[in-house]
């Protein structure tokens, strides 16, 4: 992901990247990976160093604040729980920086389209928006629909995309009782 972003610049002259980790401390390997694979500035947005010189993070509204200046960093690094802060997206809309590229990593720990994160991560626009993990369906298909619906490869609401997938059945029909269309998803993955 480091490689295609900088090719992006490159190519498309984007100029920021907005990575977005699922897991805190995926932070620091991202800057670390950044460092050593790239020539390319990077940002962890909040991260100050101490009069006694330890690394820390501001609270989450210092970062906002932050996200709304200018930033001469290439890569700005957040993790999911920014996202949850009540204005959070409205920041990002005010921002003064052009995130092009949206990359999320350990995509699957967004998985609930009601969460606070998911619901802000529906809202986020970008020219390239790049979903990541391992493990995409942790339990069930529906674990895939932020992030496929995020990525612009479903139109469905989260219930059509449900019916899709579920078969149902049970006392009054509505308990999972088995899978479909796995070869449909398998294919949108």
């Amino acid at each position: 992901m480091i490689y295609l972003a900088q090719e992006l610049k490159e190519r498309e002259n984007i100029k920021h990247c907005l990575i977005i980790c699922g897991i805190n401390s995926l932070k620091y390997n991202w800057a670390d990976e950044i460092k050593k694979f790239s020539d390319l500035s990077y940002k962890v947005l909040g991260e100050y160093i101490t009069k006694t010189g330890k690394t820390k993070i501001a609270s989450i509204q210092k970062r906002l604040e932050e996200l709304k200046e200018n930033i001469d960093e290439f890569f700005v690094i957040i993790n999911k729980e920014v996202m949850q802060n009540k204005d959070f997206i409205k920041t990002y809309q005010k921002s003064k920086n052009k995130f092009d590229m949206i990359i999320l990593d350990e995509a699957h720990k967004l998985v609930s389209p009601t969460s606070l994160s998911a619901k802000a991560l529906l809202k986020l626009q970008a020219t390239y928006k790049i979903a990541l993990s391992g493990t995409i369906i942790m339990n069930v298909p529906e674990n895939t629909y932020v992030s496929l619906k995020w990525t612009n490869n479903i139109k469905s609401t989260f219930t059509q995309f449900k019916h899709t997938y579920n078969i149902y059945g049970g006392y009054g029909g509505v308990s999972v009782i088995g899978y479909k269309n796995l070869e449909i998803l398998q294919e949108l993955i």
